[in-house]
């Protein structure tokens, strides 16, 4: 009898186990709000990569009607140590908001990019972007560019490279002023462009957002507590723009965000950051 005890006990423990309510998990407090799967599309580039040149569309609600489209480039340095599933979270909130959201991978230093086959992406994925609408009853003809990181850097150098520029640009912790930066020892920059301005002057010129004046309106959101694109290189590329005409540049400072927290829900500054991309959109 003492032998059959632990048995009895055993058997006990799992029969509870087994016969307890099942449990509900509360959401993971960065989940995206539930909606339609998004649609991943091609977008047509020479000697395509499959994996890569792709954009995962999210679309509104249908009874929002016609909505502009939002063509979204994640960050990661330009390294293909980040794809665009890093921003997918975010393009469903934009999306839940009432937009139509492309969020775009393009490939990269390690995977077959970098200078200058990356930027060849960016523009082949926005220039079918402003082709959707064609396919979609749910998207307008009227497109807006967007990024966080090296994304904000394609998204402006984009907008400059366009036969019909878009409504406008976000720049979410972009390196906007990449010279600067690179001057400054960030690796990212010096990686992607093959070597310091000096070693690849032209490839600086072609590239660099604070080379370029604004061809449209452009909002740079930068959080205070930056390190990775420190608010020094917004105000680089700020002073750089400022002989331009027409004062096309908006800069919101988010204060106490980092470059992370404006992409992280319920994490600092990305309330005030989603905010800012959707009133930009709207005006």
């Amino acid at each position: 009898m003492r032998r059959a005890l632990p048995l009895l006990l055993i058997l006990l423990i799992a029969l509870t186990g087994c016969s307890a309510a099942p449990r509900h998990h509360p959401p993971h407090p960065s989940a995206a709000p539930a909606g339609p799967p998004a649609l991943t599309l091609a977008y047509p580039v020479t000697d395509p990569d499959p994996a890569q040149n792709v954009g995962d569309l999210y679309l509104p609600p249908a009874r929002t009607g016609p909505r502009p489209l939002i063509v979204f480039f994640h960050g990661g340095g330009w390294h293909d140590r980040i794809g665009y599933h890093a921003t997918a979270s975010l393009a469903q909130h934009i999306a839940a908001k009432g937009f139509a959201v492309y969020n775009v991978e393009y490939r990269r230093t390690g995977s077959g990019g970098g200078w200058p086959t990356t930027l060849t992406d960016a523009l082949a994925a926005a220039r079918y972007g402003e082709t959707l609408h064609q396919r979609f009853p749910q998207i307008s003809p009227v497109t807006y560019l967007a990024g966080h990181s090296a994304g904000g850097q394609l998204a402006v150098w984009v907008s400059g490279h366009l036969p019909d520029p878009p409504a406008g640009v976000v720049s979410i912790s972009g390196p906007l002023a990449m010279a600067y930066a690179a001057g400054r020892g960030d690796r990212s920059v010096l990686g992607f462009l093959g070597g310091t301005p000096a070693q690849v002057p032209a490839r600086y010129r072609y590239t660099d957002p604070a080379e370029q004046c604004p061809t449209v309106p452009i909002v740079a959101i930068q959080g205070t507590r930056d390190r990775v694109v420190p608010p020094a290189v917004l105000r680089a590329y700020r002073a750089a723009t400022a002989r331009c005409p027409g004062h096309r540049l908006r800069v919101v400072e988010v204060p106490g965000a980092t470059h992370l927290s404006l992409l992280k829900p319920h994490d600092t500054g990305y309330p005030k950051m989603l905010d800012t991309l959707i009133t930009s959109v709207r005006t």
